[in-house]
This record gives structure tokens, C-alpha cells and sequence, in this order.
């Protein structure tokens, strides 16, 4: 990550994933929070409150940013 230059880079191994390569491949990236550096995830109840995420799926999935990229 680059604040300065406001970016993010990632780096795998096509192979490894079962491409052939990058081009016009989709990427989703999704973002979450954790409790404090080393702690679990963040949880989901039915009311949101200041430390806590409020959902009406308390079981759906943690995304809290997300973007779909084509390479």
C-alpha cells in the first residue's frame, strides 16, 4: 500500500489460481474491519451501535468496501 500515491498493489501467481494470466479477469475486492490490530472480526447485530456494525442478516457476509476490477 501507497498512501502517498493512493494505491494498493497485490501480486499472485496466475498458475497457482488456475489461469493463464491476468487479462480480461475480474477481481472483487472486498474490505473489513477487526477489533483493535490483533483481534477477531468485527460481528454483525441487528441494532448498529458505535463499535458495532448494524445488518438485518446478522449472518450474511462481513463487506464493508467493495470493487470489482477487470484486468
Amino acid at each position: 500500500m501507497d498512501k502517498a500515491k493512493k494505491t494498493i498493489r497485490f501480486q499472485y501467481d496466475a498458475d497457482l489460481i488456475g489461469i493463464k494470466g491476468w487479462n480480461d479477469i475480474q477481481v472483487y475486492i472486498t474490505t473489513w474491519d477487526k477489533e483493535g490490530g490483533e483481534g477477531a472480526y468485527r460481528g454483525l447485530t441487528k441494532k448498529p451501535s458505535m463499535w458495532m456494525f448494524g445488518a438485518l442478516d446478522t449472518k450474511g457476509p462481513l463487506i464493508l468496501d467493495a470493487v470489482m476490477l477487470t484486468l
